[in-house]
């Protein structure tokens, strides 16, 4: 089939999608490697990080066809992901105080070989990316590659999901009583947030929320590496106008949570829970419109399909709402508490039982598509998926709230002068609450996919 709605570009798909990909997978190794409880040693995160960098740009370059050279690839790719992982490099190449207290004088102080390192980092990403790609190259498949949309949808799906981590971390966050580790809200402790010392990462509330705010950086300027990628390669004028609106969201998002730690307001906080997840349902959305699949779909459909379709559409518009106020009420329980918000705990608890029934019939009727069909097979594995993560969501919700009971809802969130008092962070209760948040964001996504999809296959086209 012709391709009528983008425009072919054999190079900067693959170079784009790689670098990012392998940069979001490098940050979620290095946050594992430093999390409270962990904190590998250099000599053991460092070799980690780069098996993570080579074996990435290896297997992105296997799958970019025989266009292009595979070094080539490699190359611009490594080098993309040296320029992204500068805002983790930044925290190694300033001086390194023992205390927040020495930071008045330390802030913003590069070390004396910061440009050597810099500079050494940037040509090893590289070099490691030409290696990588002459390795990729030769493991490719017969019918690898793909044209300029198959590549924007990939950049698409990579972007989507690395906002999934910064959920999790924003979520540790919270359960950890983070927020306010981190006393001002533009910079850190007097420092441009990628130029914060590693050495004072190892306090455990500063690590997190520290790792929110450099996540959040990375977001953003993936989020922009798509608005701009997409504005070149899809002549959809509704899609290029959405990835922007995405972009222009994620700063927002990120205003909220400087306005959160700057004025110290809890309600800010619900509002930056709540506009985190529609972001990230949003970014899924897009993801799945700029597939070709979606972009098929009408021309492929069956009437099984079309009529399954049909009678989910509706239902699924009004089980997004309910999931969205489950969402609303969760989050102002989680930054409120009991004293201020134990009406909220109350109809999270009675309105999860609403959502699991709407969810169920709604994953129900878009089983009921196609299996013959590609349109018919997507709707159904969308039906699968919401009653899969809905189940899943339910046990965990009860889970969570036998770890955290509303007694512990109402502890104080140490400030930054505090945290050396602070009672510790209870690990259990806080990986229970913050997987119960991120799973809620699935559902919301999932459901959403059911909304875009069900409207998407509403009639048929020739």
């Amino acid at each position: 089939m012709t391709d009528n709605n983008t425009a072919r570009s054999p190079l900067a798909g693959p170079v784009l999608v790689t670098g990012v990909g392998v940069t979001v997978a490098m940050w979620i190794a290095w946050f594992l490697l430093h999390m409270p409880g962990v904190r590998a040693d250099t000599t053991i995160a460092t070799p980690i990080l780069g098996g993570v960098l080579l074996i990435g740009l290896g297997v992105g370059v296997s799958r970019s066809g025989r266009g292009r050279p595979g070094w080539l690839i490699g190359l611009l790719a490594g080098a993309l992901a040296g320029g992204l992982n500068l805002l983790l490099l930044g925290m190694r190449i300033v001086e390194q105080p023992e205390t927040t207290e020495q930071m008045g004088e330390a802030a913003n102080t590069l070390a004396p070989n910061a440009a050597i390192v810099i500079g050494g980092f940037l040509l090893a990403c590289t070099f490691a990316g030409a290696i990588a790609g002459l390795v990729g190259a030769s493991l490719r498949a017969p019918r690898s590659g793909g044209n300029a949309q198959l590549w924007l949808a990939r950049l698409g799906v990579v972007s989507a999901l690395s906002i999934l981590p910064l959920l999790l971390v924003g979520g540790a966050v919270t359960s950890a009583e983070a927020g306010m580790s981190v006393p001002d809200s533009v910079t850190s402790y007097g420092a441009v947030s990628f130029l914060f010392p590693l050495s004072l990462m190892g306090e455990e509330r500063i690590f997190l929320e520290h790792s929110h705010r450099l996540l959040a950086q990375l977001i953003g300027l993936v989020t922009l590496i798509w608005a701009v990628y997409t504005t070149i390669a899809d002549r959809r004028t509704g899609m290029k106008i959405a990835t922007w609106a995405l972009w222009i969201l994620v700063v927002v998002q990120g205003v909220f949570g400087m306005v959160r730690v700057g004025e110290d307001l809890q309600i800010m906080g619900v509002v930056h829970g709540i506009v985190g997840q529609i972001t990230f349902v949003f970014a899924v959305g897009l993801a799945a419109a700029q597939t070709r699949g979606y972009i098929d779909a009408p021309g492929l459909l069956d009437d099984d399909t079309r009529k399954a379709a049909r009678r989910a559409r509706k239902l699924a518009v009004v089980t997004l709402v309910a999931v969205l106020v489950q969402l609303i009420f969760g989050a102002l329980y989680r930054h409120l508490g009991v004293e201020k918000g134990a009406h909220s705990l109350y109809a999270h608890i009675g309105w999860s039982f609403v959502v699991l029934v709407l969810v169920i019939i709604c994953g129900s009727l878009c089983m009921k598509g196609s299996r013959q069909t590609r349109p018919g097979k997507t709707l159904r594995r969308i039906g699968v998926l919401q009653h899969g993560l809905v189940g899943w969501q339910f046990l965990l919700g009860w889970a969570a709230l036998g770890m955290a009971p509303p007694s512990k809802a109402d502890r104080p969130i140490p400030s930054a002068d505090e945290l050396a008092s602070a009672h510790p962070i209870e690990g259990i209760e806080a990986i229970f609450t913050t997987v119960h948040q991120a799973s809620g964001a699935l559902v919301f996504a999932a459901v959403a996919l059911a909304v875009l999809w069900t409207h998407r296959l509403r009639r048929k086209e020739p």
